[in-house]
């Protein structure tokens, strides 16, 4: 599991949604407040995890060579 800043994992959304390879897997709210959201990227999975009240989100991805 490697993690990701977030502007890593933003151009890595972006550069995967332009070539047609990113698909959302799982939205989900959590009665915190919390956003977590899976993504398919390539081959590889994104996680990441929005906290409520603006904190430090956190993006790690599975499947990284």
């Amino acid at each position: 599991m490697k993690m990701l800043t977030h502007s890593e994992a933003a151009a890595m959304l972006v550069r995967a949604s332009e070539r047609g390879q990113l698909r959302l897997l799982s939205d989900v709210r959590h009665p915190s407040g919390a956003i977590q959201m899976r993504w398919r990227v390539g081959g590889m999975t994104l996680d990441e995890v929005f906290p409520p009240h603006g904190a430090e989100c956190t993006h790690s991805l599975a499947g990284a060579q």
